[in-house]
């Protein structure tokens, strides 16, 4: 059935590309969803109006920077595990690591920055969490 169903495609249809008869059959299920590898897409972060709303912020921000006292908060984390790619043994021999079955915890900073320099900072082990930032926003608005 599936190939008659095929061949009245193609007489129907001439220029269309080859279907085969199990492409026919998912179509006659419904079956037409597969399970695909994941592709990571970009955010349209450099369209023109992203560059645009950039520039007329950064504009803004010069001719301001004097008016207001701006506070620049930045978090970051740090994976403090490292580990050697390279190693040396004699010819013949092959270069082994011995590795531990965990890795080492990370480390998040946070600092509070004005035009003159360092107002706060901070180091936690482990991740940001809601709480803890703003724990941090909290005492720097007291200094």
């Amino acid at each position: 059935m599936l190939i008659v169903i095929n061949q009245e495609v193609r007489v129907r249809l001439p220029d269309a590309p080859h279907v085969t008869p199990s492409t026919i059959s998912n179509v006659l299920k419904g079956q037409l969803i597969t399970t695909k590898k994941l592709e990571d897409a970009p955010v349209k972060r450099n369209s023109e109006t992203t560059k645009g709303q950039r520039r007329d912020f950064a504009t803004w921000l010069l001719q301001n920077a004097q008016r207001y006292n701006f506070i620049y908060i930045d978090e970051a984390g740090i994976k403090i595990w490292t580990k050697r790619t390279r190693g040396q043994v004699r010819r013949g021999d092959r270069a082994m690591r011995i590795v531990q079955g965990r890795r080492g915890q990370n480390i998040s900073m946070t600092a509070a920055n004005v035009m003159n320099g360092l107002v706060r900072h901070e180091l936690h082990r482990g991740g940001m969490t809601a709480e803890r930032f703003n724990q941090f926003l909290h005492d720097t608005s007291l200094q």
